[in-house]
């Protein structure tokens, strides 16, 4: 896809265009445009998906630009940039079909909030054009446009009213009755799980069509995917599957009559890999999750569920856990779909299971620390890191059994957890910023509170390198060598005590002060030290010039190099080049 950025501030444009990760949302192309009739130029000779626009701008508004595009019939969506919010700006951006607005200072996440935002709508209609365009040929259209109106429905572009929705289903002529009875069932599954192995390294679209049309085929018995909607939430891939009352009724003449071993299904699978404690604890107390749900519903789809569930850990490899919402209304569907997305986010201890909507999967958690503070930093600075990861884990068993783990409760964790470990590495004069500051790090912090495993693999990280690293920084002649072979490998740039400080992740004060202990010298001096040795190296060489060295070992000012050169060697460079180069020193 193609997005342009039009406003009339420079600065703006490029914090934006270089902010943004455009790449994730398939966006390939980012065009600048300072004034309208740049903007329009740029339009009339590409294909723009998607426009950042300022509202307010000399040459034009951004609002003229929105209407000037929809009298061309161009579809592109507009997220507006403005300094405050006006009644008349937004009555008008609705009226011209506008995507959202981000109120300046520009943020980037508020603004990839409403990227993520425009780009379903996108997808949306480019789906609802597709089937638009097939509407002749029944089979191969019908499903298009029905999975287009699920869509628009949970995801609200379509009214929870019983007029709105029954207008949508006359003006799509889709087979759904506004007066009918549908179940939604939520399939909630990890993207991370789409293993480049199987899927290859772009295999996660592969991957979501893959467990949307083995979930549709599963819980109907039928391969239309026209009541099967996929959405993304951060790294998690929720599928819908909406069952009707011809579905119900097949369900209910087709009752298992096999009986399976409690909390497994036929393969024995019992949930994701990881501590039983934690992943079999179910919302009454009892071992499973999945006799739980077997009690409160309908047992034929929970049977359903459970096939599917095993099915997609044997020969998917991922880890399904699905949600059986209550039937209702069309108008209903949102708010059902919405409540299970609910469930699975305070899901976090009981993954690879089936649950009713009404399942109560945690209980209130009072305020107050979760984490046993004290113990956590007489361990940490124990430098004990496989008795933290202990009670660690025996903290997230316990809340699991009292059911009171749920994103919020993981979420809490985290932040305390990092308060501690922040503290304790400035108390260490470790920068506790730069040591995590890499994707590896950021990626699993932000996962954390996704499940508890998510949790474990996150904390056995943060506490590993933690450690590590104050024992390492514990060790002074570890770190004065390494200060060194910094030194070495840089002495060419332009570096002080904060670039080699920053390389150890370490307070640059504490760490000069360490290293004249160990060593006798300032870091100052012994980089001019080392720059002079290695400038004595190439001034006995004949042919080399002078100027040259002096940039070569990190000098950017001639004069000063010599004033330098001299107090070191008690000659000048030219002079010391000249004996040297005739063998008249020996070093």
């Amino acid at each position: 896809m193609n997005a342009i950025v039009v406003d009339d501030d420079r600065s703006t444009v490029d914090v934006i265009v270089e902010k943004v990760h455009w790449s994730k949302f398939h966006i390939d192309r980012v065009l600048r445009a300072y004034n309208i009739q740049e903007a329009e130029q740029i339009f009339q000779s590409t294909d723009i998906d998607l426009a950042v626009c300022d509202i307010e701008m000399p040459m034009g508004s951004g609002l003229d630009l929105l209407k000037w595009v929809r009298d061309r019939n161009l579809e592109t969506q507009f997220i507006f940039l403005t300094n405050h919010e006006r009644f008349d700006f937004a009555q008008t951006a609705i009226q011209y079909r506008a995507s959202g607005y981000v109120v300046k200072p520009f943020q980037a996440e508020r603004m990839e909030a409403e990227l993520a935002a425009a780009v379903r709508k996108i997808r949306h209609e480019e789906q609802y054009k597709v089937g638009q365009k097939y509407e002749k040929w029944f089979s191969g259209n019908l499903s298009y446009v029905e999975a287009s109106f699920w869509s628009d429905l949970i995801l609200g572009y379509i009214p929870s009213k019983p007029e709105v929705a029954e207008a949508e289903i006359q003006h799509r002529r889709i087979p759904v009755r506004s007066d009918a009875q549908y179940r939604p069932v939520l399939v909630s599954t990890s993207l991370s799980d789409a293993d480049p192995a199987l899927w290859g390294k772009d295999g996660e679209g592969t991957f979501e069509y893959a467990v949307g049309k083995l979930s549709a085929e599963m819980l109907t018995g039928r391969t239309e995917t026209g009541r099967v909607v996929s959405i993304r939430r951060k790294d998690i891939l929720l599928i819908t599957v909406i069952l009707d009352a011809e579905d119900t009724a097949a369900l209910s003449s087709a009752v298992s009559t096999a009986s399976a071993e409690p909390g497994r299904g036929s393969s024995g699978y019992a949930g994701p890999q990881g501590d039983s404690a934690l992943r079999d604890q179910a919302p009454d107390g009892r071992r499973s999750g999945s006799d739980y749900a077997v009690s409160q519903g309908d047992s034929a789809l929970h049977n359903k569920a459970q096939k599917l569930i095993d099915f997609a850990h044997n020969y998917l490899g991922c880890t399904l856990t699905v949600y059986l919402g209550k039937p209702g209304a069309v108008t209903e569907a949102a708010q059902t779909v919405r409540h299970l997305e609910e469930l699975d986010r305070n899901n976090v201890a009981s993954k690879g299971h089936c649950f009713e909507e009404d399942d109560e999967i945690v209980l209130h958690m009072a305020d107050g620390h979760i984490l046993n503070q004290e113990r956590i930093k007489e361990l940490l600075a124990g430098g004990r890191t496989r008795e933290l990861l202990n009670l660690l884990k025996f903290s997230m068993e316990s809340l699991a059994a009292e059911k009171k783990l749920d994103a919020a409760a993981l979420s809490k964790i985290r932040q305390e957890l990092l308060q501690i470990v922040y503290v304790y590495l400035y108390s260490c004069q470790i920068q506790a910023t730069r040591l995590f500051a890499n994707e590896a790090a950021e990626t699993l912090e932000r996962r954390a509170t996704d499940s508890v495993m998510d949790m474990m693999r996150w904390q056995i990280y943060l506490i590993t390198q933690t450690i590590d690293s104050v024992t390492q920084i514990r060790q002074s002649d570890s770190v004065v060598n390494r200060a060194k072979a910094f030194i070495h490998d840089h002495y060419r740039e332009n570096i002080s005590r904060t670039e080699i400080a920053a390389s150890m992740y370490l307070a640059p004060e504490y760490m000069a002060k360490l290293f004249k202990k160990e060593t006798g010298i300032s870091l100052k001096q012994y980089l001019s030290d080392y720059r002079i040795r290695v400038a004595k190296e190439l001034l006995a060489r004949r042919d080399v010039r002078i100027s040259d060295v002096a940039q070569e070992v990190g000098f950017d000012n001639f004069s000063y190099f010599s004033t330098v050169f001299r107090k070191a060697a008690g000659m000048t460079p030219n002079e010391y080049h000249n004996q040297a180069s005739a063998g008249n020193i020996t070093e």
